[in-house]
């Protein structure tokens, strides 16, 4: 240095500058911070005593890749080179002993001894890895030191240089934080326009820093994007948008805690930036669109079917926000994003929900009032009232495309607060005007899908969810969809109910709704239904009779009455049932061949009573 300063006319001197630059940044990744000032001073006379203008552009170009990362200076390490602070890094193995790792000899016997010799190659990683740090930190004291002189050299420099000197603003070292402030202060005189100038050279700067292997190039990426992105336009943003979504989610899900906290800013603030940009009523209706079509797609397919529990709950946090302002835009993502709510209802539900649902009987409550109460929370949730709000938004095209999607589902639907949104939102768009032609030619798919649904629920309180949709769907099916849904229903009675209360009970269940809630659709099938009832009243089981009472209430009337008008089925039915190998339908049909004698009287029973005997 002291050469350098007082001897630097001579041309011995000059011819060496470029070396002595060199070695003035080895020396920068010295821990010492005296060296560290010595080789800064050193790289302030180096520029300082250079009469050549090319020289000087080489040296300003070195620095900066130093400092940027693109070059930085290497050395050989001594056998006996200290890479770790005592006490800095200790192995765990008792194998080893207490010491720590010091010297590279050290190392290489670590690594020896574990019995994986290429484990040096980490342990020199590491060390590289915070020689890389300390190294920044030196640069930029060295690197301003020069600068007041460098400014027009810097220029070429810039759009390379202000992103990562931003981004070393938010570094957990306080003492890169404070030098790299210093250094901005310099390089930087109006902060406010070089954000808005550089700004395309910083989002391709931070965003894939926040995926960087390095932690502290990640929590750093994730302050300084958060500290970016406020008040930006659509036109800023535009092409970086989804990828500052995946990448914020991303750090959300960090190993890292600090790294975490830090992606938790960053997701807020995409959060809020995204919100104003599809608010219609702030950005205007073509920029909410747009931000839209570029966000949705990403939160339905990739948000809320993520992996970690965080990131799920983020993404459904973000649209259910979207969706509060979006309008008619919304409209072309209903089908994708209804069907990914209802998928979400089961996910989101709090795991307490379902420890109870298994062990109710440890705590004295019944399981159906169970079901109720989950039911209950599953159709208040800000899900649900999301789903409402993508209802009230549908139109003709909409409502075919999700009629066209809803049979799997509801094949496929798991969890209770899933099956019952499911249900519910069947039962719903059956009722909107808009859709009652798309439900009306896919009502076929639709009452196959809910029957079957209806014959594996266990739940009573889904059964009658399900059952209350398809009555719906009767209601506006064709009549040919209709007529194939009852006679399915009788199929089930007849060939399976024999064995099973419950498949008794779905059976009049589902009957029970369609006379209750489509009376006048049902009129035109009710040979088909009220056998089956006539039958069904018999049932030993108290909880199909009752259903089946209430059919036969509903759409025959008094007994007599219902007997003489659908004489010939009834009859029919009977002595299907008579013959049938389960002895609880034999039971049904002899006590309903008597109510039939009874009701018809003497003398009007020859013909289809000789059809009965054998």
């Amino acid at each position: 240095l002291c050469l350098l300063r007082y001897n630097a006319e001579h041309p011995g001197v000059q011819g060496g500058l470029k070396e002595m630059q060199g070695l003035f940044t080895g020396l920068l990744a010295e821990r010492s911070e005296f060296t560290q000032e010595v080789a800064s001073k050193g790289l302030g006379l180096v520029y300082e005593m250079c009469k050549e203008e090319g020289m000087k552009d080489e040296l300003v170009a070195t620095l900066a890749a130093t400092l940027m990362g693109t070059a930085q200076p290497h050395k050989r390490r001594a056998e006996d080179e200290k890479l770790f602070e005592e006490g800095q890094l200790k192995v765990d193995d008792k194998a080893l002993g207490e010491g720590s790792l010091t010297t590279y000899k050290e190392l290489c016997t670590v690594a020896t001894e574990l019995g994986q010799p290429d484990l040096i190659y980490r342990f020199l990683n590491l060390a590289g890895h915070q020689k890389v740090w300390t190294s920044r930190r030196g640069a930029a004291f060295g690197f301003s030191s020069i600068a007041n002189q460098a400014a027009e050299r810097l220029k070429p420099h810039l759009p390379a240089l202000i992103p990562k000197l931003f981004r070393y603003q938010y570094d957990p070292n306080d003492k890169i934080q404070e030098a790299m402030a210093g250094l901005w202060e310099m390089v930087v005189p109006d902060p406010a326009k070089a954000k808005e100038e550089y700004l395309p050279h910083m989002l391709k700067e931070l965003i894939p820093g926040v995926g960087s292997r390095l932690w502290r190039v990640r929590e750093a990426s994730c302050l300084a994007l958060a500290d970016l992105l406020p008040g930006k336009r659509l036109p800023q943003v535009e092409d970086h948008l989804q990828e500052l979504h995946r990448m914020s989610l991303r750090a959300i899900d960090d190993v890292k805690e600090s790294v975490r906290k830090a992606g938790g800013s960053l997701v807020r603030a995409v959060s809020g930036l995204t919100l104003r940009l599809a608010d219609a009523s702030q950005s205007g209706e073509a920029t909410a669109a747009k931000t839209l079509h570029l966000i949705l797609p990403l939160l339905i397919h990739d948000g809320i079917c993520h992996s970690a529990e965080e990131v799920r709950l983020v993404a459904i946090g973000q649209l259910l926000k979207m969706t509060k302002h979006a309008g008619k835009a919304l409209r072309p993502f209903i089908p994708d994003l209804a069907l990914v709510l209802l998928e979400s209802l089961s996910s989101l539900e709090p795991q307490m929900n379902t420890y109870l649902q298994l062990n109710a009987d440890k705590y004295g409550v019944s399981e159906e009032s169970l079901e109720r109460a989950r039911f209950s929370a599953s159709r208040n949730s800000p899900l649900a009232e999301t789903l409402e709000r993508c209802l009230s938004l549908i139109d003709a095209p909409t409502a075919d495309l999700l009629v066209a999607r809803l049979p799997a589902l509801i094949r496929s639907a798991v969890g209770l607060p899933t099956r019952a949104g499911v249900a519910k939102f069947v039962a719903q768009l059956a009722s909107l005007p808009a859709a009652a032609p798309a439900v009306r030619g896919g009502s076929g798919k639709l009452l196959k899908g809910l029957r079957g649904a209806m014959s594996a629920e266990r739940s009573p309180v889904i059964r009658h969810a399900l059952a209350a949709a398809a009555a719906k769907v009767v209601g506006v099916g064709k009549e040919g969809a209709v007529e194939e849904y009852l006679a399915a229903l009788r199929h089930d009675f007849l060939q399976k109910g024999g064995e099973d209360a419950a498949v008794r009970a779905v059976v009049g269940l589902a009957y029970k709704e369609a006379a209750a809630s489509a009376p006048d659709a049902l009129r035109h099938f009710l040979p088909i239904v009220v056998p089956v009832a006539f039958l069904g009243r018999e049932d030993a089981e108290a909880a199909p009779r009752e259903l089946f009472q209430q059919v036969w209430d509903d759409a025959a009337g008094s007994t007599q009455a219902g007997v003489r008008v659908y004489a010939g089925e009834l009859a029919a039915l009977i002595k299907e049932a008579l013959l049938a190998p389960a002895w609880a339908l034999r039971r049904m049909a002899a006590k309903a061949a008597w109510a039939w004698v009874g009701a018809m009287g003497r003398g009007r029973v020859s013909g289809e009573l000789r059809g009965l005997l054998p």
